[in-house]
């Protein structure tokens, strides 16, 4: 990693919750929870109806399902954020050898909201798109310790 974790202790962004996007269908996708000591969970992708939202956001908090994640380098990372802008640098699942390490850029519109607009990894590939994400409360978020960040 290129950054280094700093606490974050500023309140650009709320993090009591997790950000997703919304897919074309209406359906949410969650997608990333941030945690005060600047580590940043991405929880993958997967679109939910509202029916099922509340049944995968219990899931995050299983035991097995924390247990699972804590020593894998997949789907943790850090972020920055500087003023308006957010930085984020996730490990990635790849289809062999080591999780390649991506790097998200963009722009905070309120506490609530961001865009990442830009994209690069290790592996040489960058790109521009429009992202936007949205803040959703949760009363616990699952625990943000793993072996892979320190």
């Amino acid at each position: 990693m290129e950054l280094n974790r700093f606490d974050y202790n500023s309140e650009e962004l709320s993090i009591q919750g997790y950000y997703y996007t919304k897919a074309d269908d209406g359906k949410i996708q969650p997608q990333f929870i941030f945690y005060r000591n600047g580590v940043i969970k991405q929880l993958g992708g997967t679109s939910y109806n509202e029916a099922d939202l509340l049944e995968a956001e219990a899931s995050w908090l299983e035991i097995e399902s924390i247990n699972f994640s804590r020593n894998k380098r997949i789907n943790w990372g850090i972020f920055h954020i500087f003023n308006d802008q957010i930085v984020l640098e996730i490990w990635s699942s790849s289809k062999g050898g080591a999780p390649p390490l991506y790097r998200r850029q963009g722009s905070i519109l309120n506490d609530s909201t961001f865009i990442l607009t830009s994209y690069e990894s290790c592996e040489g590939y960058s790109g521009e798109g429009e992202d936007t994400y949205y803040f959703k409360n949760l009363a616990v978020k699952p625990d943000s310790t793993n072996t892979v960040i320190e």
